[in-house]
């Protein structure tokens, strides 16, 4: 383990930002337009909005910044933005975040064992979108299977899967995309239920790639 005088460094002290802390004992109005004559105000609105999105593409490289500067002081290295599992000789893959990922990966290496060409991209990082991390992983593969934990509603999917349709726009690549949604109300998503993503996600094409999205607690 790091010594904890080395951690403490890294972090380096609290900070908080009072410009926007909620604090009753300093009650503060916020202009979200910045009012003006003659349309001074939507310009600079414009602006600002213009150097947040800067802001945050700016982030990406901070990210993978601060990830590097941890590795040379701990000596552990994690991927910042998304992480490949098992992805280089990979026909197709999954692609997940977060906790559920433990559990994607076993049943990656369990169809692996059965010579299944399978592997697993975890985004580690969503807003920013790692949009080119992204779009390196995906052009590795012929088909994905994304699994949700939520329901984008007026889209019939889950949000990270139209978050990876759109990456997958920038490879330049049209392959079959299948939309799995599980762990909702807390429910577990289990290698049984990556194993079934598993096995629709190799048998898709696009012919036969559901339209609807595969719930996959709904029978539990």
């Amino acid at each position: 383990m790091p010594e904890q005088e080395a951690v403490d460094e890294f972090l380096g002290p609290p900070a908080t930002n009072w410009h926007i802390a909620l604090d009753p004992l300093r009650p503060m109005g916020v202009d979200p337009l910045t009012g003006g004559a003659g349309g001074v105000g939507p310009r600079s609105f414009v602006r600002y909005r213009k150097g947040q999105c800067r802001g945050m593409q700016n982030a990406l490289r901070v990210i993978r910044e601060v990830h590097a500067a941890w590795g040379e002081l701990s000596g552990r290295y994690h991927a910042p933005l998304v992480e490949e599992y098992r992805l280089d000789d990979a026909d197709y893959a999954l692609v997940t975040i977060g906790s559920m990922t433990g559990a994607a990966k076993d049943a990656v290496d369990l169809a692996r064992d059965s010579g299944e060409a399978v592997g697993l991209i975890k985004i580690k990082t969503l807003r920013p979108f790692p949009l080119q991390a992204m779009a390196c992983a995906l052009a590795k593969v012929n088909r994905i299977g994304v699994v949700d934990r939520s329901v984008s509603f007026g889209w019939n999917c889950g949000p990270v899967y139209q978050e990876t349709l759109g990456a997958l726009y920038h490879c330049g690549k049209s392959i079959p995309a299948l939309s799995f949604i599980g762990g909702l109300a807390g429910a577990d998503i289990t290698v049984e239920h990556f194993a079934r993503a598993i096995a629709l996600t190799c048998e898709a094409q696009f012919s036969r790639a559901p339209r609807e999205p595969v719930w996959l607690n709904e029978n539990d």
